[in-house]
């Protein structure tokens, strides 16, 4: 009844592809085969019976392909040993089907991100081109440009287009307190000028390079001849009068805080 038992037992269970019984020496005792077993078999099950009393497993690799072939005393060995060979394939196609399940998974997760991704970028896309040419409008000089806050053009936008307004609002206040203080500076220059030019004393400014910036109109009449330009350096205009240019390099070169001279003229 043994081979029956093992023949009904293999086809109750797809994932046995054979199944036998070995004596304690290692003889095939009863087997599964319809003819007689594999030489491969034989020498297989023969390494494989000892009388060692715990189970063993172990893969194979046949024709078949890769196999999972199972040892298991029986009687602690006494009484020999039962084989049963189990096929991967069981195994193989669960694994096949849930790398499958997975990378379904996978490129449905990464659609679902794709069309986020270009929905979030429809929605950005409008509040951020009118960023853009509100920013190009301002550089090329138009202070009073403005971003409309659109309070349904997503937080992200609508916190970029108040950032750029306070921005835009602080540089055109500053850009007009710099245009107020250059007008109120030309006009005190101006009247400075005005006042240095009433004077009958005569005034002239010079660097302590020697380069003069200013002389105003009694210094034009006492030093230069009519219509003549004024030169670039002091020591061109006094260049006959050593002793103002040895008195100018003592106050330019730190050795007299101020020096005064007397001379005809």
């Amino acid at each position: 009844r043994l081979p029956a038992l093992l023949h009904n037992s293999r086809q109750t269970n797809d994932y046995i592809l054979y199944m036998s019984i070995t004596r304690p020496d290692g003889s095939i005792f009863v087997h599964e085969f319809e003819d007689q077993p594999p030489a491969d078999f034989v020498s297989l099950v023969k390494t494989t019976s000892t009388n060692e009393p715990q189970h063993r497993s172990f893969n194979v690799r046949t024709e078949r392909g890769l196999l999972y072939h199972v040892v298991r005393p029986l009687g602690q060995g006494r009484l020999g040993y039962l084989h049963l060979g189990v096929s991967w394939a069981p195994v193989d196609s669960a694994l096949r089907e849930s790398c499958n399940s997975l990378l379904a998974a996978m490129f449905a997760g990464l659609l679902v991100s794709a069309l986020l991704a270009y929905m979030v970028y429809l929605r950005l896309k409008r509040p951020i081109a009118q960023l853009v040419q509100a920013a190009r409008r301002f550089g090329e000089g138009d202070l009073s440009t403005r971003v409309e806050e659109r309070r349904d053009a997503g937080d992200e936008a609508a916190l970029l287009a108040g950032a750029f307004n306070q921005m835009a609002m602080r540089l055109e206040q500053q850009v007009n307190d710099l245009v107020r203080s250059r007008s109120e500076l030309s006009d005190e220059k101006a009247r400075v000028q005005a006042i240095l030019d009433s004077m009958v004393q005569s005034v002239l400014v010079a660097e302590f390079s020697g380069r003069i910036i200013y002389c105003n109109s009694a210094a034009r009449e006492l030093w230069l001849p009519e219509h003549a330009d004024v030169p670039k350096n002091y020591s061109s205009l006094h260049e006959e009068r050593q002793e103002v240019l040895q008195a100018f390099d003592a106050v330019t070169t730190g050795a007299a805080k101020s020096v005064q001279v007397t001379y005809a003229v």
